[in-house]
C-alpha cells in the first residue's frame, strides 16, 4: 500500500505537465461553474404551511365551529403528512380558516397538497348544504421574488389595471417568470339603487325584480340551423351592453300595454365598489404586481431580464405613471453573493499574508498557491452536482479556507524537516508526503463527515439551510488533500530549495526566524513547566471546560437572527370591528409621518389586508378592515435600524385605539418572539387566566412591547327570530327574507355587463338617503310580502334584538386555544424575558390551574426547544463518527477518547468571543463549533500520530514522546491554527447578523484552544501511557 502511493506520488511529480493539464481544465471548468451557475441569497426554503377556508354564509362563529370547523379539522387530521400540533384554526363570522401545518418530514408537499384537495371535494358533501365552497391555498407559502408598484395621480384603476396587464403579458416572455399576481385592483360596477316607495307603490317585490334582471343578464346558447351544406350557431346578443341598456330594462307590464322600467323605481350609476381593502404608494392609488421566480433558475440572471423588460416598458407609459419595485430579491441576491465573493478574495488575501509574515516566502507560495486552485475546483464539482452559489455555501468557502491551506502546511514542514535530517529534494518531498498521507486523509474525513450528520438530524427549514454546507465544505477539504498530496511534492522541489549554511538572510527571514525562535523558546519553556506539574496543568484544562460550560448556560440562544435590508414592516391593529375608514385615517398619518423623514425613500400601504410574501420567514396577515400593514423603503440597512430605533417605541401607542408594530425582517418562521398558549374546553376560563399573564406581562413594559392576545373579544350583532305565523299569513320565508335583507344593506349581484375583456357587475342595491344604519333602521326596515302591493316593516313578522358573539374562535390540534402574544423592544433579548414569564407561570399561574386547562409555549421558545435536540443529536453523531475514525487511525480507545475530549478546549475561546461581541449563539455558531471540533481533532491527530510513532517505533518513553512531540509539532499546529482563525475575519468585519457570530466562534475558538491543546494534550498523553509498556515486536 505504501509502495503504491509513493508510486502515484513519484509519477505525478514525473509527469507533472499532464497534472497541471489536469489542474487547468479543472480550473476552467470551476470558473465557468461561478459564471453559470444558480445564484441565490439563501438555499430554497419549503414553507409548509398553507391555508383551507370555507365559506358559511350567515353561520355565526359558533355555528361555523361546530358545524364547520370540527368536521374540517377531524377530516384534515386523517392525513399522516400533517403536524397536528402546529396546525390551527380562525372560525369567524360566516368562514373559518384553518392554517394547515406539514410534517417536517414533508419534501414533496406538493403530492400532499394534491392529495388533500382531492379528498376534500367529497369531504364538501358531508358539510351543511348551506357551506358554498371549500378553497385550498396551497401556495400560501410562495415568495414574490420582485414586488412592484405602478401609481399615478391622474389615472384611475381601470386605466391601471389595462396598463398592469400589458407588462404581465411582456414579463411572461420572460422564460424564468413563475405566477404573477396583481394586488390592489378596485373594479368598476353598475349599482342600481331601488327606491323603496316606488317599488312598493307599484306592487312589485324585491325577489320578482331580481329574477327579472337575473334571468335576462345570462348569456346563453339558442341552439344552431342545419342543412346538408352547413351547420349555423345561433346567438342571442345579450341586452346589457351599458349602464343605460340596463337603466332601459323593462322590470313590469300591465294588461293594457303600460311598461315600468328599471329607471322608473331606480337610480343606475357606474361607480366603484366600497372596497374592504386598497393599495397606495406614498398617498397615491397604486396597483402592486408580485413576480415569483420559477424553481431551479439563476434569480440575478431572472432579475436582469425582468429589468430589461421593465425599463422598455416605462418609456411606454404616460409620463404620470411609474413603476417601482419595493421588493427586489434578485437585487439582494446579487449584493450578498457580490459582498461574499469580495470578502473570500479578502480572506484569500489575508491566509496568505498570513504565511508570507509566519513562512519562508517559497515555502509560503506555494501552500497559498493550493488555494484559488481548490476553491475553483470545488465550483467545478458544485456546478456539475447541480448545486447553486448563495450565502451558505460561500460561507463554507470562506470557513474551509483556513483549513484548505492546512493541509500543504504539514506536508511542507515535513519537507523541510526530511531536507534538515540530510534527505535529498526529491525523496524528501516524497517522504513527506507519504507519511503524512494517513493522518492527514483521517483528519479530512473527520472534519468533512463531522457536518453530515445535521443533514438528517435538522428538520424543517434549518434542514434546507445547511443542506449544502457540508458537501461544499468536503468538497473543498477533499480537493486541498489532493492538491497536498500530488501538487504540493512537485512544487516543493521545484521552489524550496535546501538553505545553505552561508547563505545571507534577508531582513523578513531574520524577522520570521527571530519570531519562531521566540515563539519555540517560550513554549519549550512553558511545555517543560507543564510537565513538571501534570495534575495542575490538566486541572487547568479542566477548569476551561467548566468555565465554559458554566459561560454557555448563560448565553443567550436565537437560531436565527435579524435579516439586514434597506426595508422593514410596519403593522398596524385597530380593535376587530373597525371600520376601513377607521383603519385608513390612522394608517395615512402614520404614512405622512414616515415619508417626513429623509431616511425613507417610499412607503407601500396595504390597507385592509397585508403584502405578498416577500420573504420566506414572513407571512402574511389574514385579511381585515382593522388592519394595515406598510412596506418601507429606506436608502440603506444601517439606515432601517436607525428608523426602528427611532420610531418602534415612539409611535407604537402613539394613536388612539391603534398598535403600531414595526417589524424589522428576520429569519426566524415565528410570528411573534414570545408567545403563551392556553388550552381547554371553556374559553371564558382561558380568557381569566391570560388576563393574568397579560396583566404582569405589562409589568415588564420596558422589554415587551405589543402586548395581546387571539382572542379579539366579542362584536355586537343582531339575531332575528320569524313569528312563524305572522310570517306564514304573509308568505314571507327565511330565503326571502335573507333575500331581501342582503340586497338591501349588501347588495344582489344580478349579472355581469362586458366591455371587451373587462367585467362590470350589475348589482341590486337599496336606495338609502344615509349610509348610517342602527337597530331602529333595521326594524324599520320595510319588506316585499307574498301579498300583491303589499309590504310591511320587519318588526311586524319577527322579533329583532340585540346580541353579542365572538369575533373568532380559535382552535389549536383540535381544541379551544388562546395565545398570549407580545414583541420585545427593539434590541430586547428573548430568552430573558421568556425566563421572567416562565418563572411567573410556574409560580403564580399553572398551581391553580384547572384541569383541564394546559400551558405550553410557542414563539421562539418552541422553535429553539424543538431545534436544540436535533443540534444536540448531529453533534453526537458528529462526534461518535470521528471517534470512529480516530478508532480506525489509532486502533487505541484512549487515544481517540483523548482526541475527542480535546475539542470540548474549543468552547471556552467560542463563548469569551460570544460575550464580548455580545451577541446570541445561532445557528451559524452551530457550524463555527463544529468547524472547530475538526480543526482540534485534525491537530491531535497530528500530535498523537507522531508521539505514538516516537513511543511505539523508536523506543521513547511515555513522557519524552509526549514532550517532543510538542516541541516537534507546535509550529504546524500553530501555522494551520492561525490561518483558520485569519480566515474568517472577513465574516467578523462584515458584521452580518448570521454570518459574523460563525466567523467570532471559529477566530475566538482557535486562538485559545491552540493553546490548551500544545500544553495540555502532551501532559495528558504522557499520563495515559506512562505505565503502558510496549511490546517488542513494535520497538525498534
Amino acid at each position: 500500500m505504501k509502495k503504491n502511493n509513493q508510486g502515484i506520488i513519484e509519477s505525478m511529480m514525473k509527469h507533472y505537465s499532464i497534472v497541471w493539464l489536469i489542474v487547468v481544465i479543472f480550473v476552467g471548468f470551476g470558473i465557468f461553474g461561478l459564471i453559470n451557475m444558480n445564484k441565490q441569497e439563501f438555499p430554497e426554503f419549503t414553507i409548509r404551511q398553507g391555508v383551507v377556508a370555507a365559506v358559511y354564509p350567515g353561520a355565526t362563529p359558533e355555528e361555523v365551529e361546530q358545524q364547520l370547523t370540527k368536521p374540517l379539522e377531524n377530516f384534515l387530521f386523517t392525513y399522516q403528512e400533517i403536524d397536528k400540533k402546529n396546525t390551527y384554526s380562525y372560525s369567524r363570522d360566516g368562514m373559518v380558516f384553518v392554517f394547515v401545518e406539514l410534517s417536517k418530514n414533508v419534501h414533496d408537499k406538493d403530492e400532499v397538497w394534491s392529495k388533500i384537495k382531492h379528498g376534500l371535494k367529497d369531504f364538501k358533501m358531508q358539510l351543511p348544504s348551506g357551506v358554498l365552497a371549500i378553497v385550498v391555498n396551497d401556495d400560501f407559502g410562495n415568495t414574490s421574488s420582485l414586488l412592484i408598484t405602478m401609481e399615478s395621480k391622474d389615472k384611475n384603476y381601470r386605466e391601471l389595471e389595462k396598463y398592469m396587464d400589458q407588462l404581465c403579458s411582456k414579463l411572461r416572455t420572460v422564460d424564468a417568470v413563475g405566477n404573477i399576481k396583481v394586488f390592489g385592483k378596485q373594479k368598476e360596477e353598475i349599482g342600481v339603487y331601488i327606491e323603496q316607495e316606488k317599488l312598493a307603490s307599484y306592487g312589485i317585490s324585491s325577489k320578482t325584480l331580481m329574477l327579472n334582471l337575473y334571468s335576462q343578464g345570462f348569456l346563453s346558447m339558442g341552439g344552431s340551423l342545419e342543412n346538408n351544406d352547413m351547420h349555423i350557431p345561433i346567438h342571442i346578443n345579450t341586452p346589457f351592453t351599458s349602464e343605460k341598456e340596463v337603466a332601459e330594462q323593462i322590470v313590469y307590464t300591465d294588461p293594457d300595454g303600460n311598461v315600468i322600467r328599471l329607471k322608473d323605481i331606480a337610480r343606475i350609476e357606474r361607480e366603484y365598489e366600497k372596497p374592504d381593502s386598497y393599495i397606495n404608494k406614498n398617498g397615491e392609488e397604486a396597483l402592486v404586481l408580485s413576480v415569483e421566480m420559477q424553481s431551479g433558475n439563476n434569480i440575478v440572471k431572472f432579475g436582469k431580464n425582468v429589468e430589461t423588460v421593465l425599463e422598455d416598458f416605462q418609456k411606454t407609459l404616460p409620463e404620470s405613471i411609474s413603476l417601482y419595485r419595493i421588493t427586489d430579491l434578485p437585487k439582494v441576491v446579487s449584493t450578498s453573493v457580490s459582498t461574499f465573493m469580495r470578502d473570500l478574495v479578502f480572506a484569500i488575501l489575508v491566509v496568505i499574508l498570513v504565511m508570507l509574515m509566519l513562512f519562508p516566502v517559497r515555502s509560503a507560495l506555494v501552500a497559498a498557491s493550493g488555494i484559488p486552485i481548490a476553491i475553483a475546483i470545488t465550483w467545478a464539482f458544485m456546478y456539475a452536482c447541480g448545486m447553486e452559489l448563495n450565502t451558505v455555501t460561500l460561507a463554507a468557502l470562506i470557513v474551509v479556507l483556513g483549513m484548505i491551506v492546512d493541509n500543504s502546511i504539514v506536508v511542507i514542514d515535513g519537507y523541510i524537516d526530511n531536507l534538515e535530517h540530510g534527505f535529498s529534494r526529491w525523496h524528501s518531498a516524497i517522504k513527506s508526503a507519504k507519511d503524512y498521507f494517513q493522518p492527514l486523509l483521517i483528519a479530512t474525513l473527520a472534519m468533512s463527515a463531522a457536518f453530515f450528520p445535521f443533514m438528517f438530524t435538522l428538520t424543517g427549514p434549518l434542514h434546507d439551510f445547511i443542506k449544502h454546507f457540508p458537501w461544499t465544505f468536503g468538497f473543498a477539504l477533499g480537493i486541498s488533500l489532493v492538491i497536498a498530496m500530488l501538487m504540493t511534492p512537485f512544487l516543493e522541489y521545484r521552489f524550496i530549495k535546501r538553505p545553505r549554511s552561508n547563505a545571507k538572510l534577508s531582513m523578513a527571514i531574520k524577522a520570521q526566524n527571530k519570531f519562531f525562535a521566540g515563539l519555540q523558546g517560550g513554549y519549550e519553556w512553558l511545555l517543560v513547566r507543564c510537565f513538571r506539574h501534570p495534575v495542575k496543568t490538566i486541572a487547568v484544562g479542566v477548569l476551561a471546560i467548566l468555565i465554559s460550560v458554566v459561560m454557555f448556560l448563560f448565553t443567550p440562544v436565537q437560531m436565527m437572527p435579524v435579516a439586514e435590508r434597506d426595508c422593514f414592516a410596519v403593522e398596524i391593529h385597530l380593535p376587530a370591528g373597525s371600520s376601513l375608514d377607521q383603519t385608513q385615517i390612522v394608517s395615512d398619518s402614520m404614512q405622512q409621518i414616515l415619508m417626513k423623514d429623509s431616511r425613507v425613500e417610499s412607503v407601500t400601504a396595504f390597507v385592509g389586508s397585508s403584502s405578498p410574501r416577500f420573504m420566506a420567514t414572513y407571512a402574511p396577515n389574514l385579511p381585515g378592515k382593522n388592519f394595515a400593514q406598510f412596506i418601507v423603503n429606506t436608502n440603506s440597512n444601517k439606515e432601517t435600524e436607525d428608523l426602528l430605533r427611532d420610531y418602534s417605541e415612539k409611535y407604537a401607542n402613539y394613536f388612539p385605539n391603534a398598535i403600531i408594530r414595526f417589524k424589522q425582517i428576520n429569519y426566524q418562521v415565528a410570528r411573534n418572539p414570545i408567545e403563551v398558549r392556553f388550552t381547554g374546553d371553556d374559553i371564558e376560563q382561558l380568557r381569566k387566566e391570560s388576563d393574568k399573564l397579560v396583566a404582569y406581562m405589562h409589568t415588564l413594559d420596558g422589554e415587551l412591547s405589543w402586548i395581546h392576545t387571539d382572542f379579539d373579544g366579542y362584536q355586537p350583532c343582531t339575531k332575528i327570530d320569524l313569528d312563524q305565523v305572522e310570517a306564514s299569513r304573509l308568505g314571507i320565508t327565511k330565503s326571502m327574507l335573507a333575500i331581501d335583507l342582503a340586497s338591501s344593506f349588501n347588495g344582489m349581484p344580478l349579472t355581469t355587463l362586458w366591455e371587451g375583456d373587462y367585467a362590470v357587475p350589475v348589482k341590486l342595491k337599496r336606495d338609502r338617503k344615509s349610509s348610517e344604519t342602527d337597530f331602529q333602521s333595521l326594524e324599520n326596515e320595510i319588506i316585499p310580502t307574498l301579498i300583491p302591493g303589499v309590504w310591511v316593516p320587519l318588526r311586524q313578522v319577527a322579533r329583532i334584538t340585540p346580541d353579542w358573539q365572538p369575533i373568532q374562535i380559535v382552535r389549536r390540534n383540535g381544541v379551544h386555544s388562546l395565545t398570549v402574544s407580545c414583541d420585545l423592544k427593539y434590541g430586547g433579548s428573548e430568552p430573558k424575558s421568556m425566563a421572567k414569564i416562565k418563572k411567573f407561570m410556574d409560580k403564580t399561574i399553572v398551581p391553580q390551574l384547572p384541569g383541564d386547562i394546559k400551558v405550553s409555549y410557542g414563539g421562539l421558545e418552541d422553535t429553539n426547544k424543538a431545534l436544540i435536540p436535533e443540534i444536540v443529536a448531529g453533534l453526537c453523531i458528529a462526534i461518535m463518527i470521528i471517534f470512529f475514525f480516530l478508532l480506525f487511525a489509532f486502533k487505541k480507545i484512549s487515544i481517540s477518547i483523548l482526541a475527542i475530549a480535546s475539542t470540548s478546549f474549543s468552547l471556552l475561546g467560542a463563548i469569551i468571543g460570544i460575550w464580548i461581541f455580545g451577541i446570541d449563539f445561532g445557528i451559524t455558531s452551530v457550524l463555527g463549533v463544529v468547524s472547530l471540533i475538526g480543526i482540534i481533532v485534525r491537530n491531535a491527530i497530528i500530535m498523537f500520530e507522531y508521539a505514538e510513532k516516537l513511543r511505539t517505533q523508536q523506543g521513547y518513553s511515555a513522557r519524552e514522546a509526549g514532550l517532543e512531540a510538542g516541541k516537534r509539532r507546535m509550529r504546524p499546529i500553530f501555522l494551520t491554527s492561525a490561518a483558520a482563525a485569519v480566515g474568517v475575519i472577513p465574516m467578523i468585519i462584515s458584521k452580518s447578523t448570521l454570518w459574523m457570530p460563525m466567523g467570532i466562534v471559529i477566530s475566538f475558538g482557535m486562538l485559545f484552544s491552540v493553546v490548551l491543546v500544545v500544553t495540555i494534550l502532551p501532559v495528558v498523553y504522557w499520563q495515559v501511557y506512562k505505565n503502558v509498556k510496549v511490546k517488542k515486536s513494535y520497538a525498534h
